[in-house]
Formats: structure tokens, C-alpha cells, sequence
């Protein structure tokens, strides 16, 4: 399994590549306060599954997003 910050990496390569600058400035804004894998990785989790609600996007990204939260899942960190 790729280390979630390499996950992170391909999430923000796609959005900048794909015209969705706002969405990564948002996601950034969200992660600012949380330095600790268990803290950052459950905050960007939660906003890339609400993004993934509300938004309509190529399953390269979805799938990219669901990769990120197995991650998480596997280390043991809860998000909502």
C-alpha cells in the first residue's frame, strides 16, 4: 500500500490538472490546523468523502480518494 502522502500527491496533481484549483486551495485551508498522520490524514479523509458526495468527478479521481481512505483505515484512524 503507497503511503498516504504519495496518495495525496496524485489527489493534487489531478486537481490542479483538471481545473478544480479552488476545491485543492479549500482542501488546504481544511488541513492547516493538523500536523499529526492521525489528525491530517482523518481531516482529509472526511473532506475528500464529503467532496466526493457533492461532487461529480472521473473515477480516476474517486478511485484515488477511496485509496486515500483505505490508507486510513488500514493505520487504525477513524474519520467521519
Amino acid at each position: 500500500m503507497r503511503h498516504y502522502l504519495n496518495i495525496l500527491k496524485d489527489i493534487e496533481k489531478y486537481m490542479n490538472d483538471n481545473h478544480l484549483s479552488q476545491d485543492l486551495e479549500n482542501l488546504h485551508d481544511w488541513q492547516n490546523d493538523f500536523t499529526g498522520e492521525a489528525e491530517f490524514c482523518s481531516t482529509t479523509a472526511t473532506w475528500l468523502y464529503t467532496f466526493q458526495v457533492y461532487s461529480i468527478h472521473y473515477e480516476t479521481l474517486m478511485g484515488l480518494i477511496d485509496e486515500f481512505g483505505s490508507y486510513c483505515r488500514s493505520k487504525g484512524i477513524n474519520f467521519t
